[in-house]
């Protein structure tokens, strides 16, 4: 059965760009918890053109996505490499004007009524989060970290590819079921 409503963003994952394994472009996907909301908005132009008193040819360019993330907290070592900031010999997280971020991908994933559904965008760089912090009231209200994001298409590997998508079937299952331990590319070869 297909899922009618999705919710439950949980599973969040990032896998910096730089494998040295020789396996992927990518390193082992790195867990982060506390996951509270996720967002993407697609990128690109529509160019129209007219002719013989009709829309004659129509042309969509898909150039990514731009989003943000929401955490509890990001963790400061997934903050440092996301954001090319470095952690001092004190332990202190320190932010420079000449950090380089890092590009990484991005997993995650996404219950729903019949089936989870898994996601990967594979190219994304990370902003600078705002700074927010707030006294303590009669209860406490959590702050969270919200990380912009701008998802780009792929140049190498599958050249063009954006994102991902997979819910578990009987034929995918060991994909399904590894999704978090790396980075997997599109599988488009035919048989013939």
């Amino acid at each position: 059965m297909a899922n009618k409503v999705k919710f439950g963003l949980e599973k969040v994952h990032v896998a910096f760009r730089g494998a040295t394994d020789g396996t992927t472009g990518w390193e082992t996907p790195q867990k982060i918890d506390g996951a509270v909301n996720f967002s993407a908005s697609a990128e690109g132009d529509e160019t129209e053109f007219y002719a013989d008193n009709i829309k004659y040819f129509r042309h969509q360019s898909n150039n990514g996505y731009t989003g943000d993330l929401e955490l509890a907290k990001i963790p400061d070592e997934i903050a440092a490499d996301m954001l090319g900031m470095t952690i001092d010999n004190n332990g202190m997280l320190v932010e420079n004007v000449n950090d380089d971020p890092k590009e990484f991908a991005l997993l995650a994933q996404m219950q729903g009524d019949e089936r989870n559904r898994r996601f990967v965008y594979y190219r994304c760089e990370a902003g600078r989060p705002d700074d927010e912090a707030a006294t303590t009231e009669s209860s406490i209200d959590p702050q969270t970290d919200t990380i912009p994001l701008t998802m780009m298409p792929l140049q190498d590997e599958a050249e063009g590819t954006v994102r991902a998508v997979i819910e578990k079937t009987d034929s995918n299952a060991t994909t399904y079921d590894d999704f978090f331990d790396s980075v997997t590319l599109p599988n488009t070869s035919q048989e013939g």
